[in-house]
């Protein structure tokens, strides 16, 4: 297992999803995201591609970080339980796994920004 970027395939395009990285010895998967652009309003709901989740069990990544530039704060939740609260729709950009942000947990943490110079397409 290394640190990387992962790629998603949507039907806009390839993306850039986010990263797996090491937080605090754990493996995690880490993304910087404006809640007004990237968080579904109805649901007030955090999203991700659901073709990432096998990509992070194989990874044995534990949590899920999530950096909202427009707040300024870190938040994060255990991916099982992401996995386990989560809703599947498909609104046009390819199944997404949503889950309400009441169950993510607010951590003071500054964005991380190191750099990632692997990359892993995901289909």
């Amino acid at each position: 297992m290394k640190e990387r970027a992962l790629q998603i395939k949507t039907p806009s395009g390839w993306k850039v999803a986010g990263k797996v990285i090491k937080i605090e010895g754990k493996w995690c998967f880490y993304r910087e995201v404006s809640k007004n652009k990237h968080a579904f309003h109805t649901f007030d709901a955090w999203s991700i591609q659901a073709s990432l989740i096998p990509v992070l069990e194989k990874d044995c990544v534990e949590w899920f970080y999530n950096y909202d530039k427009q707040s300024g704060k870190m938040y994060r939740i255990r991916l099982d339980e992401f996995i386990d609260k989560s809703v599947e729709r498909n609104f046009g950009e390819g199944p997404q796994l949503y889950v309400s942000t009441k169950y993510f947990e607010e951590v003071d943490m500054k964005p991380i920004k190191k750099w990632i110079k692997d990359v892993e397409l995901v289909a």
